[in-house]
């Protein structure tokens, strides 16, 4: 899956729900604990799978987009040249995420809240999306995230971090397929993304520097 859940190639023309803004705070694109993206902030990651094989890449905070009105983080894969959108405020932090990985998942690039920092451990929220099944057609598949580790220490490659955040995400179709965890990822404050599992690969941070 690689980094299709942490950082997807979200095209900026995607056309979103708009949300009615007058009720609720400001969002602030990159000034969050957990998404300290703020102009030329960059992360270097490796991603294994068992394998021999180790594929590196960078992400690079280049600026701010705007998208049905609302201020997103670009966000740039520089060995790929892919963007991303992400965007946090009000402990919400949101991302235009790849769930193609999952059977008949769409292929564009779905809006998802991929990290609350203001859930108690073991509270968890929800989200719906539409898949595509054979013989079935298109049923909505249920997106749980559940926070399973909050306020802790982590140590990734070597290097500890402390105010982890861990949020376990689990997909299932009810009647269909029961719940089965897809990524499990883990945030510090401060930095973000540090590490990201799934069954088949794990990626985990190795550099960042953020002005």
């Amino acid at each position: 899956m690689k980094v299709r859940l942490l950082l997807a190639a979200a095209a900026l023309a995607i056309v979103s729900c708009k949300k009615d803004k007058s009720a609720e705070d400001p969002f602030k694109g990159h000034t969050c604990d957990y998404a300290p993206y703020s102009d030329g902030a960059l992360f270097s990651y490796n991603t294994v799978d068992g394998t021999d094989d180790t594929l590196r890449f960078s992400l690079k905070a280049t600026g701010d987009s705007t998208l049905n009105g609302e201020v997103w983080r670009v966000m740039e894969n520089l060995d790929d040249g892919k963007e991303g959108l992400f965007r946090c405020g009000n402990g919400i932090y949101e991302q235009f995420a790849d769930f193609s990985n999952v059977a008949g998942g769409t292929a564009d690039p779905i809006r998802s809240v991929y990290l609350r920092d203001n859930i108690s451990l073991g509270g968890s929220w929800t989200e719906t999306v539409l898949v595509d099944i054979s013989f079935v057609g298109p049923v909505n598949a249920t997106l749980t995230h559940t926070i399973m580790q909050k306020g802790t220490m982590k140590v990734v490659a070597g290097q500890r971090f402390e105010n982890v955040i861990g949020v376990r995400t689990e997909v299932s179709i009810p009647p269909l397929v029961p719940a089965q965890t897809i990524l499990t990822s883990f945030y510090a404050k401060g930095v973000g993304l540090i590490e990201a599992d799934t069954q088949l690969d794990t990626t985990y941070i190795v550099t960042y520097n953020i002005p």
